[in-house]
């Protein structure tokens, strides 16, 4: 390992479930809930939940620069899934990273790690 590699924690997760659903381009009558919607085909992404709009128009214009996909779920916050999250880390007290945890735990093992806040501390 390299002195920078013994200086510096880094930690990857991955926090969020995704909030956008694909779907593939087929003709209207195989697929007759986009055409209960009356959307057109080409739109085949949107957002499950974001600060999205709720309304959906039968012709978009997708070239606006402002231009907003819909959510099925409008919401003025971004919300979690709650599952356990995948963690990976390099560098000192890298051991404790190591596998899935729930989200929470997180910030209080980087603060251990860190030797900051409250609580106990590695350097304790």
């Amino acid at each position: 390992m390299s002195p920078h590699d013994t200086a510096n924690l880094m930690i990857v997760s991955h926090d969020y479930d995704s909030d956008k659903r694909y779907h593939p381009r087929l003709p209207d009558e195989a697929e007759p809930i986009k055409a209960a919607r009356n959307v057109e085909q080409e739109q085949t992404i949107e957002y499950w939940r974001n600060q999205a709009k709720a309304t959906v128009e039968k012709h978009m214009d997708t070239s606006k620069s402002n231009f907003v996909f819909p959510a099925m779920l409008p919401k003025d916050s971004e919300t979690h899934g709650g599952e356990d999250v995948a963690v990976y880390a390099s560098g000192p007290w890298s051991h404790l990273f190591t596998g899935s945890y729930e989200q929470n735990v997180l910030p209080h093992m980087m603060a251990y790690a860190s030797c900051i806040g409250r609580g106990m501390k590695a350097c304790d």
